[in-house]
């Protein structure tokens, strides 16, 4: 699952409470996050996401990411578009935030 959040110059960049705790609800799913390298990582809440199977994933594209998942969480993020191009039996999640 990749859950990859919009980027905002102002205001919450860390996911709304509850959100890593219910991408992980299934024992089975493993999310990989994707931010934006603009975001300030200092500014992150860590403690939401130190789990054994979430991960910040900087070190490749949010393209590259979403070749892999087979289903994509995103709020309004454009990429939801290209994901849905990806084919296969693929699905999205859109969060109200």
């Amino acid at each position: 699952m990749l859950y990859a959040p919009t980027f905002r110059r102002t205001g919450q960049i860390n996911p709304p409470l509850g959100t890593i705790a219910a991408l992980t609800a299934d024992p089975d799913a493993i999310v990989a996050i994707k931010l934006y390298q603009e975001v300030d990582r200092s500014q992150l809440h860590l403690d939401q996401l130190h789990q054994e199977r979430v991960k910040i994933y900087d070190e490749f594209s949010t393209t590259d990411l979403m070749t892999v998942a087979d289903t994509f969480v995103t709020d309004y993020s454009s990429y939801a578009f290209d994901y849905s191009l990806m084919g296969g039996q693929r699905q999205a999640i859109f969060l109200y935030v």
